[in-house]
């Protein structure tokens, strides 16, 4: 699976898949792209790389001048509550949090149907970022290192 913006992709399935996502830190900024790369367990667990996406049609400087890959991985046992662990070799952070009610798909009546469909990755994949950038998020307790 790759790019969701150039296929119809109906179905997450268990294993490694990528999407791409928009991320906006303030209405008068750019809106920037990011690529995820998902390792999911199928179950309670992911791990995760992201980075700027490179689209083909953006100068290779362009993408170069905003990478800065992101790794790390998720859980969320209870199916409620998530736990983050992530680290940004280039900030020179690593770091953790937890979201009360934060597992993806978890506010949803069938969280077991609603981890197939990619919206709920990708509302994961801006939770994540939103985590990693510090940005307020309902619920959250933070730590870095």
């Amino acid at each position: 699976m790759t790019d969701t913006r150039n296929q119809h992709i109906s179905e997450i399935e268990p294993g490694l898949f990528n999407l791409i996502f928009d991320y906006q830190t303030d209405p008068v900024e750019p809106v920037v792209a990011f690529e995820i790369e998902f390792t999911w367990d199928g179950e309670t667990a992911a791990s995760f790389v992201y980075d700027a996406w490179e689209d083909s049609h953006e100068p290779t400087f362009g993408a170069e001048v905003h990478s800065a890959p992101v790794s790390g991985w998720a859980s969320w046992v209870n199916g409620e509550d998530l736990l983050i662990a992530f680290t940004q070799p280039m900030a020179g952070e690593e770091g953790w949090a937890r979201v009360d009610s934060g597992a993806p798909g978890g506010s949803l009546h069938d969280a077991d149907t609603s981890l197939s469909e990619p919206e709920t990755w990708i509302s994961f994949a801006r939770l994540i970022h939103a985590v990693v950038l510090d940005e307020p998020v309902h619920r959250m307790t933070r730590q870095t290192y």
